[in-house]
């Protein structure tokens, strides 16, 4: 009974533990989905709202608040304010989930590049899976391919992420490691540990009911 028992906790820990295979980085840009290009500092166009339309490249930005695109040039990930207006200063900000789906994630690293700003006057935050701050950065160098100022956070659990600053400024670029799912068993693994757990149960019973040796 001992062995069954110690057979489903094993099998249990396993499928919460395991380790997905190593991550590939993905990198995207604006001009990477078909989106309606909003003018600086004016309103934003009908359809213009990034919404999960980059859901494929593992970030969904109806998280926090409302982003478009407009043109830097290059194409540029942009904030939109209160009033509708993608006014440059405005956060930039996403939440990470599994590719071509909204089931939230986690990433290990999460670049950027954004400009044209000062040095130092934009903070990128990444936050885990309750809201909490991981760590932050300030721009500088390196520039990235777009002759921006960048920033990277390499570290576990990173749920969401925020780019802001009292200058202003836009997203021309982001990379992160594909996401996982952060630990959560998916709904096989759920299955799985139920099997496990269910040998558990039957082990115990089988242990209750059997009579004891005087």
């Amino acid at each position: 009974m001992k062995s069954a028992l110690l057979g489903g906790l094993a099998l249990a820990a396993v499928m919460v533990g395991a380790a997905p295979a190593s991550a590939t980085l993905i990198t995207f840009t604006p001009g990477d989905v078909a989106v309606p290009v909003s003018p600086p500092f004016g309103n934003l166009v009908p359809g213009g709202d990034l919404g999960t339309k980059y859901k494929a490249f593992g970030v969904d930005f109806t998280y926090g608040g409302v982003e478009g695109v407009f043109n830097d040039p290059p194409l540029a990930f942009g904030g939109v304010n209160a009033s509708g207006q993608l006014d440059l200063v405005s956060p930039v900000d996403g939440r990470i989930v599994l590719l071509n789906t909204l089931t939230p994630a986690t990433t290990d690293l999460l670049y950027a590049e954004a400009g044209s700003a000062a040095v130092g006057s934009l903070t990128l935050t990444v936050y885990d899976s309750l809201g909490n701050v991981l760590a932050t950065a300030l721009n500088g160098p390196p520039n990235g391919p777009h002759g921006r100022t960048t920033f990277q956070i390499n570290t576990p659990g990173i749920a969401a992420f925020k780019i802001s600053g009292a200058d202003t400024f836009g997203v021309d670029e982001i990379h992160l490691d594909t996401p996982t799912g952060g630990g959560v068993p998916e709904p096989m693994t759920w299955a799985l540990m139920l099997v496990g757990l269910g040998g558990v149960g039957v082990a115990l019973r089988r242990r209750q009911t059997v009579p004891q040796a005087a």
